[in-house]
């Protein structure tokens, strides 16, 4: 707290009753800040002393000093700026009146006569707008332009140079003397009262100081935690438990076996399965047609009644050409056909007859079965491979299942699948309109080359149109701030990049604010080429709702966004660490990593090569038969799952009766048992040496004892005796 918010406390009385009249205000801040216009200290030891004054402290020590007088140097009096206060004369006043009352009672008449040509509905409820707008003007939208305004106001623009912070070079002018002052018999104080003097104003001085850090830093407590609170609610406001609802019942209704003849998505190991799940799993749930009663259900609609889909239904094929590998010599006049796994290279992307026949020259288009077809789609990823967005489409019918299942039979009667097949696609959107929630679903069935069945799946909930209700709408004022913060801490990070240049990336907590600067623009441009794609999607469904509508680049874009708006969140409240390190308690978390630094790093390095040591043993052993160790990735993602008390030891005991067993053993001995218990110990022992040190330090601002003090409950009394007693007369912090 500056010195000008403490003019009422009983150590400014006691400060102003010893400083001479000529002395003002400013001119005791100047004093107490130590700032270079005070160019003049006289100190008479006749005025304004008595023998009890100068060692007595009747109601605070804090200020108490000798009979001062502070002289403005001619260079500031220049700066002072007269005020011409100019007023108009009193009828004025009569004249405002009568503009108020005539502007009440105009407004009155206009609201009246539309009154009663709106008629009683629509003047109710322009009523209605009116308060719902005043109510909302003075209570949402007037307080957040006042604090936003205040907030800039006080972080952009320089405050006075008066109320800057304390300058302790400048300081010192107050100890420091030239030959000639001393010399000066005006300027003679007796060096008892000299010595109280330069310990009050360093007293005074400190206090100070320490008062404006601990404003600082609950102000940006404050901002921050305002941030924080803005950035939250623009992440998970939307993120409700009827998203995981509305998963489950779309996941319920595709996936699970319908009835005794049905067969589970995750079941499906051949392609005469998948056959299968899609005529009694897949068409049962996508098309709704009656109801438990019998009654017939509107058409477009699910299994689950309040679920509409949204455009048709696709299957997209992924293929290989015919040829794409090499057969050896001695096998080939045994093998004449060859499929290698897929890529962009051996893709297929011709044109064929029902069953894959090549097509002739003969052939009209009447007769071409399937081509290939490009798309935008994004890539899509498989346990096996990655996916281009082309590929061999077929669209369901969107309102008929009985259209639909034809054209299922009719692709499995051709052979649909053979071969070449390398990947299955179903695609389905669905509308839940009670939340205005939407289900993106990708059911993924591949036919690796190597033979057999892997599935998995992808139903993705997810809110596209948020502006919809007035709390949303209120959201939308939360993602401007988000903005205008984010333009905020740029500027301050650019600032001090500019100030310090290199310093900057020393500091490990700077790295953080940058990724949360980075990570936060980069989220905000990827939310605004979603909102693009969902207007683009929106307006494909609206032009032809009988169509297939591509709705899996908003799911990758929203996936990005969740991901980088969870990143931000974390990355923010991990700064909060940063700011509360004031208290010294909240610096043992980075003391112990900062001592421990380069023995974690040498204890990485050695685990890691551990890890890579046994990964390497796991799947050249097991890699063959069990799909944990099947690749170094999943090897090493599963020892972690071992290390962490999560594994299963007799999966791969029925192959490998003699070697399993044994490499379980030492691996569990060498990374469960040894290196998790050095860790711990080498963290431990970091741990209890930062505490030693800890317990022996100050906090560097009291922010608690701040906060008693303005409510009334501190005493800064005792605490400055207490600094006075035990001989506080060094330097400043």
């Amino acid at each position: 707290m500056t010195v000008a918010s403490r003019l009422t406390s009983p150590d400014w009385r006691m400060f102003s009753s010893r400083v001479s009249p000529i002395a003002d205000e400013s001119d005791v801040r100047l004093l107490l800040r130590g700032d270079s216009n005070v160019s003049k200290i006289s100190t008479d030891p006749f005025v304004g002393w008595t023998d009890d004054d100068s060692l007595s402290y009747s109601s605070c020590p804090q200020t108490a000093l000798s009979a001062t007088t502070v002289y403005e140097d001619e260079k500031s009096k220049k700066h002072r700026i007269c005020c011409f206060k100019f007023r108009l004369p009193h009828f004025f006043v009569y004249v405002a009146w009568f503009l108020l009352v005539a502007c009440s009672a105009l407004s009155s008449y206009v609201t009246i006569l539309l009154g009663y040509n709106f008629g009683t509905e629509k003047a109710t409820e322009w009523v209605h707008a009116f308060l719902v707008s005043t109510i909302q003007s003075i209570f949402v939208t007037q307080p957040f332009k006042v604090i936003g305004f205040a907030v800039f106001y006080a972080m952009i623009i320089k405050r006075a140079e008066i109320d800057g912070e304390v300058d302790p070079d400048a300081a010192d002018l107050v100890l420091s003397r030239s030959d000639n002052e001393a010399m000066d018999p005006r300027h003679f104080q007796p060096p008892s009262r000299q010595s109280k003097f330069d310990q009050s104003v360093r007293t005074a001085r400190r206090k100070l100081r320490k008062k404006e850090g601990t404003f600082r830093a609950i102000r940006d407590l404050v901002i921050y935690a305002t941030f924080l609170t803005i950035l939250w609610m623009i992440a998970y406001t939307d993120r409700t438990p009827d998203m995981y609802y509305m998963t489950k019942a779309v996941k319920d209704i595709v996936l699970k076996a319908n009835g005794g003849s049905g067969i589970a998505f995750s079941d499906v190991s051949r392609a005469s399965e998948f056959w299968r799940w899609t005529e009694t799993t897949l068409l049962p749930g996508l098309y709704g047609e009656y109801w438990y009663n019998g009654d017939r259900m509107e058409n477009g609609f699910t299994a689950e009644p309040y679920l509409k889909l949204v455009g048709k239904p696709r299957l997209k094929q992924f293929r290989v050409e015919k040829g794409s590998c090499t057969v050896p010599g001695i096998l080939a006049d045994e093998v004449t056909r060859c499929y290698n796994s897929y890529s962009s290279d051996s893709a297929d992307r011709g044109w064929y007859r029902r069953g894959w026949l090549p097509l002739t020259r003969t052939d009209n288009i009447s007769q071409i079965g399937w081509h290939y077809s490009s798309s935008n789609t994004w890539l899509i990823w498989g346990q096996t491979g990655t996916y281009t967005g082309g590929g061999y489409v077929v669209d369901l019918d969107r309102n008929n299942r009985s259209i639909a299942g034809e054209t299922i039979s009719g692709l499995q009667e051709s052979r649909w699948i053979e071969h070449g097949t390398r990947a299955v696609t179903v695609q389905f959107t669905v509308y839940n309109a009670n939340s205005n929630l939407f289900s993106i679903g990708l059911l993924l069935v591949e036919f690796p080359a190597s033979g057999g069945v892997m599935t998995s799946h992808t139903v993705y909930t997810t809110r596209l149109f948020r502006y919809v209700t007035n709390f949303q709408l209120f959201i939308v004022a939360c993602e401007a701030a988000f903005v205008f913060f984010l333009f905020y801490y740029t500027v301050k990070a650019i600032r001090a990049i500019h100030k310090v240049k290199g310093a900057f990336i020393v500091e490990p907590w700077n790295w953080v604010e940058m990724l949360v600067i980075v990570l936060g623009w980069t989220t905000t441009g990827v939310y605004i080429a979603r909102l693009v794609y969902v207007l683009q999607a929106s307006d494909n469904f609206q032009s032809n709702p009988n169509q297939f509508v591509d709705f899996y680049h908003i799911f990758v874009l929203d996936t990005i966004y969740l991901t980088g708006s969870s990143l931000v969140v974390f990355f923010s409240f991990l700064k909060i660490l940063r700011l509360l390190q004031f208290n010294r308690r909240m610096l043992l978390l980075a003391g112990t990593l900062r001592r421990s630094g380069m023995q974690l790093i040498a204890f990485a390095i050695a685990f890691l090569i551990v890890m890579v040591a046994f990964a390497s043993l796991h799947m050249g052993v097991f890699g063959a038969s069990d799909y944990r160790f099947s690749s170094m990735f999943s090897a090493l993602q599963y020892q972690i799952e071992m290390i962490l008390g999560k594994f299963e030891a007799n999966r791969s005991r029925d192959d490998y009766p003699i070697a399993a067993p044994l490499i379980f053993i030492m691996f569990v001995l060498t990374g469960a048992m040894l290196l998790s218990n050095l860790f711990i110990v080498l963290i431990n022992e970091t741990f209890s040496a930062v505490k030693r040190d800890n317990d022996q330090t100050q906090n560097k601002y009291e922010v608690v004892e701040y906060i008693k003090e303005l409510v009334g409950l501190g005493n800064d009394c005792d605490e400055e005796e207490e600094d006075m007693t035990n001989g506080h007369d060094d330097d400043d912090d």
